[in-house]
C-alpha cells in the first residue's frame, strides 16, 4: 500500500544577522517512529538543501525544557547559536528557548537512496525509507 509519512520538517530559507540561512520551523517524527534515524535524515537532508542553495548555515529554535530535542540536535552537531538572545528570566520555563545552528562548509554529496521530497519547502519521510536509511548505516 501507499506508504504514510512518519516524519515531517518545515523549513524556510531566510537572512539571519545578514547572513543566508535555512530556518528549520519545525521537525516532526511520529511516536513511534522515533529513536529510529528519522530525525536524522531530515536534518542531514535540511542541511544538504542549504548547502545546495549557498546558506551559511541551519538555524532553528528549542524550548530550554525539551531535554529529549536538545540532546538530538547536540548529537547531530547543533550548537548554540551566537545570535541566541538571553530571553529566559526564570519566570516562565516554557517561554525559553534557545537558538541552535550548524555551519554548511561546503555543498555536500546527495545521500544515496534517501526518499526526502520538498514540500513547500519541506521534507518528508515515509516509513519506506528505513531499508534506505539501513544501507546508509553501514
Amino acid at each position: 500500500g501507499d506508504a504514510q509519512p512518519v516524519a515531517f520538517l518545515h523549513y524556510r530559507f531566510v537572512e539571519d544577522a545578514r547572513r543566508p540561512v535555512l530556518y528549520v520551523y519545525e521537525i516532526q517524527v511520529v511516536d513511534g517512529a522515533q529513536g529510529k534515524g528519522y530525525g536524522n535524515v531530515l536534518m542531514r537532508g535540511a542541511e544538504e538543501v542549504a548547502a545546495d542553495n549557498n546558506m551559511e548555515k541551519v538555524v532553528l529554535t528549542c524550548f530550554t525544557t525539551n531535554r529529549k530535542a536538545l540532546a538530538f540536535y547536540s548529537k547531530v552537531g547543533y550548537t548554540v547559536d551566537e545570535t541566541c538572545p538571553s530571553l529566559c528570566d526564570g519566570s516562565d520555563d516554557e517561554a525559553c528557548f534557545t537558538v541552535l545552528s550548524k555551519v554548511v562548509k561546503e555543498k555536500r554529496t546527495p545521500v544515496k537512496g534517501i526518499e526526502c521530497e520538498s514540500v513547500t519547502p519541506a521534507l518528508e519521510v515515509a516509513d519506506s525509507t528505513r531499508d534506505s536509511m539501513r544501507q546508509l548505516e553501514r
